[in-house]
């Protein structure tokens, strides 16, 4: 399996994906002024969307913010949500793009091959009128 050629993909693209295949979508969603990232993932998020918190997946053992984790902990952090580096794995956020990129970032730093930002996140999906669900997700 090769990289794809850009790290964004459209939101068209993405309901097809939905459509054909299971790809790992993950709510990254993450606000600088303290909001709770996981109530509005909650409230709202993409169908089959994991959660995963910035601060969670940060290293535990730093006592700085947003530290990155060994790759040990990264790991076992993705796998608990039911993810892992062979999956096509799509990152979006709640302000469209913020810190989506942190995780393509880290993902891609620990060896995801197929992984890419939804272009415009959670607002454009939303705002072309596609459906979105509550609640929280269970990772298989």
């Amino acid at each position: 399996m090769t990289r794809p050629a850009s790290p964004m993909i459209s939101t068209d693209e993405l309901a097809a994906l939905l459509e054909s295949g299971a790809p790992k979508l993950v709510d990254g969603s993450w606000w600088l002024d303290g909001r709770d990232a996981r109530a509005d993932y909650i409230a709202e998020h993409i169908k089959g969307a994991v959660f995963l918190d910035l601060e969670q997946i940060s290293d535990p053992e730093s006592g700085l913010p947003h530290t990155l984790p060994s790759p040990e902990y990264f790991a076992d952090q993705l796998g608990k949500a039911g993810i892992n580096q062979n999956d096509t794995i799509i990152v979006y956020d709640t302000q469209g793009l913020f810190s989506a990129a942190r995780f393509w970032w880290m993902l891609q730093l620990y060896g995801a091959i197929d992984v890419r930002i939804l272009d415009g996140g959670l607002p454009k999906w939303k705002a072309e009128g596609r459906s979105t669900v509550s609640g929280d997700v269970t990772a298989p």
